[in-house]
């Protein structure tokens, strides 16, 4: 990896995780960049509620009022009571000055201070969260449409993992989301192909509020919906904690995920030393 210049160490980047070549992975409070990733936030929700609002009109000719309530609510999206405790973590195109990607981070420590993680509007966690770990969690995961999904999300996990190693996170969990509406069954293939690959231990499984369940439709579709940055996630080691959670409001999918950081490669056992092996290396 390239090594930052002056220029880009500046008292600005602080938070900084990464570099590569026009782009930066870090931490950020700039108000400029916040408002970039709300921006970002809006578009996503705004997509997925135009996907519900074209559906709508196919199936029954008009957009019913409540769903034009919830598209004005989210033009007016700010956070939801959880982004003032939780870290943001972003991935920058530095020379057009723009965020392209972002993650929401919420560490156990936090999540005790303020009554829980986000993931547990969603699932129950009394399961997972009794193996006594210290967590990681992701969620309001977004990349920016213009760019490459599945290079932005390299750079976004690479920075995740150096993280959460670096400050001894023992797992990464959280929520990543499927959009439904203009490939409902498509979608609904593609989450019981997660589950029969990418099935999480038992003492991992956690329990949806909401379940999204296979017999909202009809029959599965022949095809099986990709979606760029959950493919790479997913090949990564990403396991699926059971069913996913219906998202009304977002009109989506919820998946919990689990990711152990053992699964990241460690340093090769032939230069793993102990304090003893170091000691009598040195005698």
């Amino acid at each position: 990896m390239p090594i930052p210049t002056e220029e880009n160490t500046s008292q600005q980047n602080i938070n900084l995780i990464s570099w590569y070549p026009g782009f930066e992975v870090k931490f950020t409070d700039d108000k400029e960049e916040l408002n970039q990733i709300k921006k970002l936030r809006i578009r996503q929700k705004n997509r997925y509620q135009s996907d519900l609002m074209t559906t709508e009109l196919s199936v029954k000719g008009k957009v019913k009022k409540n769903y034009k309530k919830l598209i004005d609510e989210h033009k007016n999206f700010i956070h939801d009571g959880y982004d003032s405790h939780t870290r943001h973590l972003i991935v920058k195109d530095i020379h057009n000055d723009r965020v392209i990607a972002y993650v929401r981070l919420i560490d156990s420590f936090t999540a005790f201070k303020i009554g829980g993680f986000y993931s547990e509007t969603r699932f129950n966690l009394s399961r997972l969260i009794n193996n006594q770990q210290f967590f990681l969690e992701i969620s309001c995961l977004v990349i920016d449409e213009l760019y490459s999904e599945k290079q932005t999300i390299k750079l976004l996990w690479s920075g995740l993992t150096q993280y959460a190693r670096e400050n001894g996170v023992d797992a990464v969990i959280g929520i990543v989301s499927i959009p439904m509406a203009k490939h409902f069954n498509k979608a609904l293939r593609m989450i019981s192909s997660l589950k029969n690959q990418h099935i999480s231990e038992k003492s991992q499984r956690v329990r949806p509020y909401q379940l999204l369940s296979s017999s909202f439709s009809s029959r599965f579709s022949s095809k099986t919906l990709s979606i760029s940055y959950l493919d790479y996630l997913f090949s990564r080691g990403i396991k699926l904690c059971g069913d996913a959670y219906w998202n009304r409001e977002n009109n989506s999918a919820d998946l919990f995920v689990y990711y152990k950081m053992d699964n990241i490669p460690k340093i090769p056992e032939c230069i793993q030393l102990n304090e003893v092996e170091l000691g009598r290396l040195c005698e």
